[in-house]
């Protein structure tokens, strides 16, 4: 009649099933093993497991601590180490995830290293609209999608719920890649700032707040939008990017040209502006990412330069501009 009642265990075994009274919660697992430890708390049941090993397919999920919270319907879970490739794959496979979030992930190929995760389900029953997970994530890549950069290297801290979340990055030595405008990733030695991400049954959208980056250029700050519709849109993905960079050398101002504007304006742009010194630059995209659809974005550059060599045209003599703008 007295104290809280408590269970040790050591548990293996093959061709299982994880369901709950949903059956898109159901998992077929081909083998778990793990040491837990069950207690009943005030409220409901705590269950503390270590060395959890989880096999399904070709897919192998290893977490060394994991704790799990149950108050009646609704659950809490925590874990540290949490390797995010395999994890990934096995989210993929539970139906009580809306179907596009899985098909965005399945494309986003995420790997790294969650050093912290929580995820809480307010109603078991209705865990679509009611849901929310926070991770803490170190050397965390994912592929380019449809215009969203692939990044390999990254840190931070993200929290996502059933409408969108926020990603806060704190990285160094990441990496960005936007094979629809840039050929070479963009590289950073270091790399901050805060992401926000928002979706529904009809778009996904992506902003950034001011993002800062120090490379070999020195520093860049970024302010970035992207706007992906989910059904046909004539403008297909639109994009917003500010850069604006400062002191540095015009040699660098080829990392943010993209390859898709005018071939006549990149090579005017790579040959015109010879040695000397930008004081600040700026490159401006707005609109469509669509290589058809150049009537249907605005581009603009602009330098200031100082005790730089212009050659406007090869058929006029170059120029030392001491102070000026192109």
């Amino acid at each position: 009649d007295k104290g809280e009642p408590s269970l040790e265990m050591q548990l293996a075994g093959s061709n299982l099933r994880i369901t709950a009274d949903e059956p898109a919660l159901d998992l077929p697992v081909d083998h778990v093993a793990l040491q837990a430890h069950l207690r009943q708390e005030k409220n409901g049941w705590t269950l503390f497991t270590s060395d959890l090993q989880l096999t399904q397919g070709d897919v192998q999920l290893t977490l060394p601590r994991m704790q799990l919270d149950v108050w009646g319907n609704a659950l809490q879970v925590r874990a540290q180490d949490v390797p995010v490739e395999p994890l990934n794959r096995l989210v993929a496979q539970v139906e009580a995830v809306p179907e596009k979030l899985r098909d965005i992930f399945a494309l986003l190929q995420p790997r790294g290293r969650l050093t912290a995760l929580q995820a809480r389900v307010g109603n078991i029953e209705q865990l679509q609209g009611d849901w929310e997970v926070a991770v803490n994530f170190e050397d965390l890549g994912v592929e380019p999608f449809k215009g969203a950069p692939g990044v390999t290297a990254a840190g931070g801290y993200a929290q996502l719920g059933p409408e969108g979340g926020f990603v806060i990055l704190d990285s160094q030595n990441l990496t960005m890649d936007f094979p629809g405008i840039y050929h070479n990733a963009l590289a950073f030695d270091e790399f901050y700032g805060t992401l926000y991400l928002d979706w529904d049954e009809h778009f996904f959208n992506l902003s950034s707040g001011l993002v800062t980056g120090r490379g070999e250029e020195g520093r860049a700050q970024v302010l970035f939008g992207l706007e992906i519709p989910l059904e046909k849109r004539e403008s297909g993905i639109e994009m917003d990017l500010l850069v604006g960079l400062e002191n540095t050398h015009p040699d660098y101002r080829a990392k943010y040209l993209p390859y898709i504007l005018n071939p006549s304006l990149l090579t005017w742009l790579s040959d015109s502006i010879g040695d000397g010194h930008i004081a600040q630059g700026a490159f401006l995209w707005r609109g469509s990412l669509a290589r058809d659809k150049a009537p249907m974005r605005t581009v603009q550059l602009a330098f200031n330069l100082a005790d730089t060599r212009l050659e406007y045209d090869p058929r006029w003599p170059p120029l030392t501009v001491q102070s000026g703008v192109v």
